[in-house]
């Protein structure tokens, strides 16, 4: 008993590192990472020009506003917010909401938690016309409402050496339970990644990799890169140097033609979907046609 009792604490002080050393990230980068996915709404609507207004911090909620109005998709803005913050590794849990600058009304809303990978990305959910909108991003810890039921018990619960033992016995086992769980779940299960419906195909945006029925086809991180920015813009031509600055940026490791060899791999493993089609759009660029 004793020796249990000293796991379950043991388990209990790592279980409270790991929520602490969530909250240790880089604030300047995730302002910027913020920043980027405001950029990245304004060239989906098509707008190359106007600013992303700084971001503003209230507590936990940071807001995205924009200097134009714009049209939103959500499910761009789910993928792009997604993939962000995956890429960075920022945040684990977080809110993300759509909010009208006149009415202050949430247009639209989705929750995250990186521990429940089991979401399947639909593809292309109804749009918000043109209009002033802000992007409020919350931060969210996975223990957090669990700790706030525990804390509400304890207030209700009589105030004796032997309940408040109780209490908290019953608390770290309840951790303990939940940390096994997941361990094993992640043992012994394969993850499953948010996935983009494509056509015949699942985009799994995570793990850069092509499915499609059984098969699993890897993408390169520039494919993957390339493939995402023209699923943003679906249906729509992209300018081609525009493609080149958001997949290569400042890199400077392209050449003339290196976009060219990239859409046609992309085109050789989306062969499997006549109907998944990348066209090159002469003297322009190329758009993503499903």
């Amino acid at each position: 008993m004793r020796r249990s009792l000293l796991f379950i604490g043991l388990v209990f002080l790592l279980f409270s590192s790991e929520i602490r050393s969530e909250n240790n990230f880089n604030e300047k980068e995730l302002q910027t990472s913020l920043r980027l996915v405001g950029h990245r709404l304004l060239q989906q609507d098509g707008d190359h020009s106007s600013r992303v207004l700084p971001i503003e911090r209230d507590s936990n909620v940071y807001k995205i506003s924009f200097e134009k109005e714009l049209a939103i998709l959500p499910d761009f803005l789910i993928v792009t917010v997604d993939s962000i913050m995956s890429l960075r590794r920022l945040v684990d849990a977080y809110v993300v909401e759509i909010r009208q600058c006149s009415t202050q009304e949430i247009v639209h809303s989705y929750s995250y938690n990186r521990t429940d990978s089991s979401g399947l990305m639909s593809c292309k959910g109804r749009g918000l016309e043109k209009g002033c909108y802000e992007i409020l991003f919350t931060l969210k810890k996975e223990a957090d409402f669990d700790q706030q039921n525990i804390t509400k018990e304890a207030v209700n619960t009589t105030e004796s050496p032997n309940s408040n033992l109780k209490l908290l016995l019953s608390a770290l086992a309840l951790i303990l339970a939940l940390v096994l769980f997941f361990y094993y779940r992640k043992k012994n299960q394969t993850s499953v990644a948010h996935l983009i419906s494509l056509g015949k195909y699942h985009f799994d945006q995570r793990k850069s990799e092509l499915i499609l029925a059984e098969e699993r086809i890897e993408l390169s991180a520039k494919e993957a890169d390339l493939l995402l920015l023209l699923y943003g813009s679906l249906n729509e031509t992209m300018e081609r140097e525009h493609i080149l600055n958001q997949v290569w940026g400042d890199e400077g490791d392209y050449v003339g033609r290196t976009l060219d060899v990239f859409i046609s791999k992309l085109r050789k493993k989306l062969e499997a979907d006549p109907d998944i089609k990348i066209v090159n759009v002469r003297g322009v660029g190329y758009k993503l046609v499903l």
